[in-house]
C-alpha cells in the first residue's frame, strides 16, 4: 500500500492553502501487504513547496518531512467510534523542517482492511502532542 503524504497535512492547513499551488517531491509512505511484528518498514521523505496562483514562489512556506525508524511493534485490538479492529501498531519518527524544525514520535494503529484506525503523536520530550481516531466508515 502507498499513502500520499499530502494527506498528512491537517484539513485546516489544507484549506488555508487552497489559494496556492503546492508542489510535492519525494516518495509515498509504504506499508507492505503482509505485516509481521518486529518488521522494519521503508522510510519516506517529501518536500513541499508553495507558489501563489500566478506562480510566484513562497519560500517561507517550503517544508521537508522525513519519516524514519518505522517499525511494526505489536498486533492489538483497537476500539474506536467506528468499531473494533485488529490492528498493527506502527511506530515512527517524523522530522519536519520549515521555518523551524520539529521532531515527533508517532504511533499508528493500522488495519489492512480499513487503513489507519488511530494515531498518537508525542514531542521529543515524550509529552503527548495529539491524536486522531477513525470515527466512521462510509460505504
Amino acid at each position: 500500500l502507498y499513502f500520499d503524504l499530502k494527506m498528512m497535512l491537517p484539513q485546516q492547513q489544507s484549506e488555508a492553502l487552497k489559494d496556492m499551488q503546492m508542489k510535492v517531491e519525494g516518495a509515498e509512505l509504504q506499508i507492505p501487504s503482509e505485516l509481521t511484528v518486529g518488521q522494519s518498514l521503508p522510510d519516506a521523505e517529501m518536500r513541499f513547496s508553495f507558489q501563489t496562483k500566478n506562480g510566484n514562489p513562497i519560500p517561507m512556506m517550503d517544508m521537508e518531512m522525513k519519516i524514519t525508524n518505522r517499525k511494526v511493534e505489536a498486533k492489538e485490538k483497537v476500539e474506536s467510534a467506528a468499531g473494533s479492529f485488529d490492528c498493527y501498531r506502527i511506530s515512527e519518527t517524523i522530522n519536519m523542517k520549515s521555518i523551524f524544525s520539529v521532531s515527533i514520535n508517532s504511533k499508528s494503529w493500522f488495519n489492512p482492511e480499513v487503513g489507519t484506525v488511530k494515531t498518537e503523536s508525542y514531542r521529543e520530550n515524550g509529552k503527548f502532542n495529539g491524536r486522531t481516531e477513525l470515527s466512521e466508515i462510509k460505504r
